[in-house]
């Protein structure tokens, strides 16, 4: 049986345990079309459900037992939540407490504890019809959104706890059912993830990193832009890793290098996600409609079959990685480090390893930003990329120190450097 649909009979058949069930209340609810099957105790409640599983549409839970206290209570819940997701059924408390009441109180705790949403409480004498109504939009009138949600609850959590902006959720819905194959139309969805994406970087901004510098070549502004600057994605992201960064003081025209305290932030397989969104989700190459220029709905379809799929699902971890970490907006500490001299030399913060002073260029020479990572077929032949320009790889054979960066690699098997380059693509030395 389709469980988001009334059974046979025409009524939505619910698990309703309470020791001392209203007839009252029983017949409202075969009025309006739930058909409720009570039980007093928990695990009699579980069992049943167990046995029919799959033709029972929504719990009903009572706070209190025969024996006054919320044992009962506490016990359904628990034996009900792993169904809860499994079966993406809703659940629901119906009580004569209310806030002020320790069972209430003591109720709304247990649910919090098992990281369900706390708007399913519901009072018997003053929000009976509500619930019914409630039960009828999540069961029959919504239950393709309500499936989606429960599936991906944590995400869609993000943009309700104010985290991120819940004017986003729409979009995020939309994505969760191109995954889930319940839609094959993404046509526009890439820009939407990208929006996600820019979102998820300017947050951090705006309420963990320190406030006292501006990340970028310019200064942005309190309100998100369409698209973050590219230095700035990925200065944020160095910080989070625990690297060096360059930036650039607010109250004076002074570049500074810092640090994070805290040791990095960035899990490496998240720093992975963050490196492959950063090149997918970007307006030169993210997908556009557009007929000729871009890859078309067909295109995807046929060439790339999972890659709308594998992009989204990553974003989604990027969104309930970034909510937990944001969660607590005290910003991260940092320390200076300062360019070295002889009374910076005395000082607890000088870091001998790292020197602000630049080696001079020549007329055909420019300094650019490369990522160096291993090479698992020849330590000898690292990789080295442009981060300017993603994919171009840079031709290395005659650097001055290739020896040097195949030890440092060792230590540091996927990190963004500086590399001295001759005509812009051959590498005369790697500054680490």
């Amino acid at each position: 049986m389709d469980k988001t649909k009334p059974n046979d009979q025409g009524f939505i058949k619910v698990i309703w345990m309470d020791d001392n069930p209203s007839k009252k209340i029983g017949t409202e609810f075969l009025e309006a079309g739930i058909e409720p099957k009570t039980f007093a105790m928990a695990a009699e409640a579980v069992r049943e459900y167990q046995i029919h599983r799959g033709t029972y549409q929504a719990i009903i839970l009572d706070m209190e037992g025969a024996d006054g206290t919320v044992d009962e209570f506490s016990k359904a819940v628990k034996e009900f939540e792993p169904f809860l997701k499994k079966d993406l059924i809703p659940l629901y408390v119906l009580t004569n407490y209310t806030v002020n009441d320790i069972q209430y109180k003591l109720a709304r705790g247990t649910i919090a504890s098992f990281k369900i949403k706390d708007d399913v409480f519901y009072h018997k004498q003053l929000h009976l019809r509500d619930l019914i109504e409630r039960i009828k939009k999540d069961v029959v009138n919504e239950s393709e959104w309500f499936r989606v949600y429960k599936k991906y609850e944590e995400a869609f959590g993000a943009f309700e706890s104010g985290i991120f902006d819940i004017g986003y959720q729409e979009s995020l819905y939309k994505i969760v059912l191109c995954v889930s194959g319940k839609s094959s139309d993404f046509t526009g969805l890439f820009n939407e993830m990208r929006k996600f994406y820019e979102m998820v970087f300017y947050k951090f901004m705006i309420h963990k990193l320190p406030a006292e510098y501006y990340y970028g070549k310019n200064e942005i502004s309190y309100q998100l832009p369409s698209e973050l600057p590219m230095d700035v994605k990925r200065t944020v992201t160095d910080f989070l890793k625990g690297n060096v960064i360059l930036v650039r003081r607010r109250d004076a025209n002074v570049l500074e290098r810092i640090r994070i305290n805290e040791g990095p932030v960035l899990p490496l397989v998240m720093a992975d996600i963050l490196d492959r969104l950063m090149d997918i989700l970007n307006t030169n190459s993210h997908y556009n409609p557009d007929p000729g220029k871009y890859l078309t709905n067909k295109d995807l379809n046929e060439k790339l079959p999972h890659f709308f799929e594998s992009t989204a699902l990553v974003l989604i971890d990027l969104i309930i990685w970034a909510k937990n970490e944001i969660w607590d907006k005290t910003r991260y500490s940092f320390h200076r480090i300062m360019p070295p001299d002889d009374n910076d030399k005395e000082k607890p913060d000088y870091h001998p390893d790292v020197d602000l002073k630049q080696e001079s260029l020549k007329a055909d020479e420019t300094r650019i930003e490369v990522r160096v990572t291993q090479n698992i077929r020849n330590r000898e032949r690292p990789k080295v990329r442009s981060i300017e320009a993603p994919g171009v790889f840079m031709i290395y054979n005659r650097s001055q120190n290739i020896k040097e960066l195949i030890e440092w690699l060792e230590k540091n098997p996927d990190e963004k450097i500086s590399a001295i380059v001759k005509n812009a693509y051959e590498v005369v030395k790697f500054e680490f």
